[in-house]
């Protein structure tokens, strides 16, 4: 029998709900600026008809009789045109004209095609400079990660007033003009990335107190690019639109993408645990206690993200896709892989069930992560390197954060079997549906 009692009320998880919509309404808020940003998800035709996914950062004050600087952002294979969109919003509220675009296979970007087609640089570029609302002879380029790997083969490189390059791979950067800014961790674990400090370090060269994983959200990384691009990009009439680059929301809006997303999944466990702790026959609580809770969470990704005020749910570099790409993309066997870690994770190592798997998990993660960070803080060699497990630095680091969420997850659900058991199928097929749309070369 399962006599337990419902983790979270029905008053906590109406609560919590009002916060999550709160929250995501504010999210919305930052991300246009109040109302002054003007957002347009479109594709950016190639010169050979290749279609690149993008999304479009207009100001209100942008038109053809107060043409604005515009900048191209690039973010490579770390993710789609969504990703970065905390940085886009900080240049459009200070006049700037963004445009941030996808590269092949991303989000709604097809695979490369079998025909040469224009490079997305040049596509970016094309698109920026016959705007009527953007001053075609200050355009500047950002790119992260990846997105530098494309940048010295564009047939418009030289032509960008300023180019910067954030955490590129240094073993890819050929041709690189002298005026390109390399902006790049001070803390690399991985040596592709790392930059060995000649004796006369190079003037284009920023070097920053943050992980390689942390150059796309940091402060002082952004602060710097704001002052670059004002220096570089500046008209007459910026004055009025510029303000102290210290003074940033992205971090804010972040901030509340992750922990919407986290609350819906808290939600919807709280729901799983309402529904088997009733008094209904097992079958039914379990199969309710599955379906319900993931409908919810899909409904509500769907309906917050794309329909009601368009407010993106999930971390810098993921975000939930619509369903319909969800249901395309979606595979049983990566699911149920999935479940049967949730499961593994929710095994009780004592008789009180105080004691999971998922705990001895994060436990070890946590040491194993810590071994593996601290080094390189202290000296120039990460611990991943000391002991040659380079290569699975991210998938360890990945799996703890699972096994830490799993952890407080699971405990959302209730103590027994049934309760236990079908929350663990919840919280694995959230982390399915949030995992499964994650850059193929997520930070490459």
């Amino acid at each position: 029998m399962n006599n337990s009692r419902p983790v979270l009320s029905l008053v906590i998880i109406s609560c919590l709900l009002s916060v999550f919509l709160i929250g995501a309404g504010f999210s919305r808020y930052l991300e246009t600026d109040s109302g002054n940003i003007l957002i347009h998800d479109i594709e950016v035709e190639s010169f050979e008809g290749f279609f690149y996914g993008a999304r479009l950062f207009r100001p209100i004050q942008a038109s053809s009789m107060n043409q604005r600087p515009s900048i191209l952002l690039i973010p490579g294979k770390a993710g789609n045109r969504y990703t970065g969109d905390h940085i886009a919003m900080e240049f459009a509220r200070r006049g700037f004209v963004v445009l941030t675009i996808e590269d092949f296979a991303q989000g709604t970007t097809a695979a490369q095609p079998d025909f040469q087609t224009e490079n997305m640089i040049d596509a970016g570029y094309n698109f920026l400079t016959t705007r009527t609302f953007t001053d075609h002879s200050r355009t500047g380029l950002a790119t992260f990660y990846s997105g530098a790997d494309k940048t010295a083969d564009a047939k418009y490189y030289d032509d960008f007033s300023s180019i910067i390059m954030v955490s590129p791979d240094l073993t890819q950067i050929t041709n690189m003009s002298s005026d390109t800014l390399l902006y790049l961790s001070l803390y690399e674990f991985l040596p592709e990335y790392r930059y060995e400090k000649a004796a006369s370090p190079d003037d284009n060269v920023m070097l920053f107190p943050a992980f390689h994983e942390e150059m796309i959200v940091n402060k002082s990384v952004l602060s710097a690019m704001l002052e670059h691009f004002h220096n570089d990009l500046a008209i007459p009439n910026d004055a009025p639109l510029w303000f102290d680059s210290t003074t940033q929301t992205a971090q804010m809006l972040v901030f509340l993408r992750c922990f919407c997303l986290f609350l819906l999944m808290v939600i919807a466990a709280g729901i799983s645990g309402q529904i088997t702790c009733a008094k209904f026959s097992s079958f039914l609580k379990i199969t309710a206690g599955i379906l319900v809770p993931t409908a919810i969470f899909l409904f509500v990704g769907e309906f917050m993200n794309f329909f009601l005020i368009s407010v993106r749910l999930g971390t810098p570099f993921n975000y939930l896709p619509p369903l319909k790409l969800q249901f395309m993309n979606f595979s049983f066997v990566r699911c149920l892989q999935f479940v049967a870690f949730s499961l593994l994770c929710a095994i009780p190592l004592s008789k009180s069930g105080k004691v999971l798997f998922a705990d001895i998990f994060s436990a070890t993660g946590i040491i194993v992560c810590a071994a593996g960070f601290l080094p390189i803080i202290l000296g120039n060699r990460s611990g991943w390197e000391i002991a040659g497990i380079t290569g699975y630095s991210r998938f360890l680091c990945f799996l703890t954060v699972i096994s830490v969420m799993n952890s407080f997850l699971l405990r959302l659900s209730g103590k027994g079997i049934i309760s236990r058991v079908t929350g663990a199928f919840v919280t694995g097929i959230m982390f399915y549906l949030i995992c499964s749309s994650l850059p193929s070369g997520i930070l490459l």
